[in-house]
């Protein structure tokens, strides 16, 4: 949660900056009698803002998800709904660790570098917000070792349990998704890198049987991979939300148009990395293990 403080603090402060910063023109605009536009209005500058919202919304949501999973485990009597409850929050905890707090540090450079050059200057704040956000991937855990217990642990306790239940509530938002209008393509992809996730978890628990060396050697990059799915999930279920607000009177357009954006934003740029981490998961080549001490 100090992870994505951080980082929407760094995120408002980028947006702010890039809607007051005049720079430049329009890419099609030769005029050089009229105005420069603030630098929001470049294309750039956009992507960066919406990585910053992707990250730190998207995170935001996946950390409210499992504070009401933690609620609904303490509250729930019945013996067989609550052992499911705790293995998904079990599953999710090392994920909605990690992710936040890589991505809020690469969120946070981001916002520094929307600010350019007065970004790394104590005249702004980004510039305490990055050097602040860079303890979150060690405190508590590195990430390496919540890979560990993602992988070596959890998807293998209660003969994978958890991950069932994962793709469980996962396939439910997609079949929702599937059946609200504006949200189709969205589902279809969430559902494409939910098959392409099953895959990679499949091939790992083959190589399990190899030993534990080459079945924990990506395990990082399998963590990795597990925010980029959880937190797409996420966006799903937020673009799905927001279609259905926006046919309601009264209520912020803008705000809602944002959140489907922003969730359009994560599926083309973001959660499309998954291939190549399952690639990588995929392969049978280990430089990290035959690499000797002496070679470097």
């Amino acid at each position: 949660m100090n992870a994505v403080a951080i980082a929407t603090a760094a995120f408002q402060a980028s947006l702010a900056y890039a809607k007051e910063r005049p720079q430049g023109r329009k890419i099609n605009e030769k005029d050089l009698s009229k105005p420069q536009v603030p630098i929001i209005s470049h294309a750039d500058v956009k992507r960066m803002l919406l990585f910053q919202k992707s990250i730190t919304e998207g995170s935001l949501a996946l950390l409210l998800f499992c504070a009401m999973l933690s609620d609904q485990v303490n509250q729930e009597s019945e013996p067989e709904t609550k052992q499911k409850l705790e293995v998904l929050l079990d599953l999710l905890t090392p994920i909605a660790k990690s992710f936040p707090s890589e991505m809020g540090l690469l969120s946070t450079s981001a916002a520094v570098q929307v600010l350019g050059g007065t970004g790394y200057t104590t005249d702004f704040p980004v510039e305490q917000y990055y050097r602040e956000a860079r303890i979150h991937p060690i405190h508590e855990g590195t990430t390496g070792i919540h890979g560990l217990d993602l992988l070596g642990r959890k998807v293998l306790i209660q003969d994978g349990l958890g991950w069932k239940m994962l793709n469980q509530e996962i396939k439910k938002s997609i079949n929702s998704g599937k059946l609200t209008i504006g949200c189709e393509t969205l589902a279809q992809t969430m559902e494409s890198y939910l098959s392409i996730s099953n895959q990679a978890v499949a091939t790992l628990l083959e190589k399990s049987k190899k030993g534990p060396e080459i079945f924990l050697a990506d395990a990082t990059l399998f963590l990795e991979l597990c925010g980029l799915l959880t937190v797409g999930w996420m966006w799903l279920n937020q673009a799905r939300t927001a279609r259905e607000k926006l046919s309601r009177p009264g209520i912020d357009q803008s705000f809602y148009h944002g959140k489907i954006e922003t969730a359009n934003y994560f599926m083309e740029y973001e959660i499309v990395k998954i291939k190549s981490l399952a690639e990588r998961l995929n392969s049978t080549n280990y430089p990290t293990l035959k690499m000797e001490e002496d070679w470097f």
